[in-house]
């Protein structure tokens, strides 16, 4: 695909209010990876569909026409009996107004119809975001920066990343769910985006997040899993897991990869 055409994709994106701010950071992170077909698609998807024309015979039926008058008869003509007065009616003032026409009503465009890419993202959503059933927690009170294991080789101890400012959840890796409750993990990192989004711009924030190798390894398993065509979607979730471990790549557990999902969610109701 030319580079001209992947412009007018990037600035559909940008300017589509079908998307959210972070959907559309993550499609213009994707589409390094995408193929012409794809590209094409989602092309398609961004592009306003045409309002359809209406036809002339509605048209002229939409207008209101007033009905032709009788023809007016001289009725001094006419002879009348002797004794009774000569009288002519008048014709209302009204009577010669001619209605207005109607205005045309503008059609409705026509529902965009989702091509099959954006199908294979709405089933892997389904699949891999579990219905919470579960009330939704408090707001966490004022407390001090979490911190997190930061990876390090097996020969050293694990430093720790403190989420003070914007910039330190762009430190976040795909390790620092591994052995750990994948929820509790990333619940702390929600709480600390509420936190300092009380002092800093929420939309900072989320920007750097989506920087992080954690959030690109999400979005990287994701694309694999899109191209796993496999019916067991565990089987999948297990070949692919297995193909990024083999090529020394961060790589997601089915169960963190769900749970990233439900608190991608989360961060999506910040905005």
């Amino acid at each position: 695909m030319q580079a001209e055409q992947l412009e007018q994709i990037r600035a559909s994106i940008g300017r589509s209010s079908l998307l959210s701010a972070v959907e559309r950071a993550e499609w213009l992170q994707l589409m390094d990876e995408m193929t012409d077909q794809q590209l094409h698609e989602l092309m398609d998807i961004l592009s306003p569909a045409k309002p359809k024309a209406m036809p002339a015979a509605q048209a002229q039926h939409g207008r209101a026409t007033s009905p032709p008058f009788p023809p007016k008869v001289d009725i001094k003509e006419k002879e009348l009996p002797p004794g009774i007065p000569f009288y002519e009616p008048e014709i209302p003032a009204h009577a010669g107004m001619v209605k207005p026409a109607a205005p045309l009503q503008q059609p409705a465009p026509a529902p965009v119809d989702p091509s099959a890419l954006q199908r294979k993202v709405e089933n892997l959503a389904k699949h891999s975001a579990p219905e919470n059933t579960q009330p939704p927690a408090p707001e966490p009170p004022q407390q001090t920066a979490h911190h997190f294991a930061e990876p390090k080789p097996s020969s050293g101890p694990a430093e720790t990343i403190a989420l003070r400012t914007p910039e330190d959840f762009a430190r976040l890796t795909a390790a620092h769910l591994h052995g750990a409750d994948p929820k509790e993990e990333l619940q702390k990192v929600f709480d600390s985006m509420v936190v300092l989004g009380k002092k800093s711009e929420i939309y900072e924030i989320i920007s750097n997040f989506e920087k992080s190798p954690l959030y690109k390894t999400y979005i990287e398993m994701g694309i694999e899993l899109l191209n796993d065509s496999d019916p067991d979607r565990d089987q999948a979730y297990q070949t692919v897991e297995t193909a990024m471990q083999k090529s020394r790549r961060d790589f997601l557990t089915k169960e963190e990869f769900e749970a990233f999902a439900d608190f991608r969610n989360k961060v999506e109701d910040l905005l």
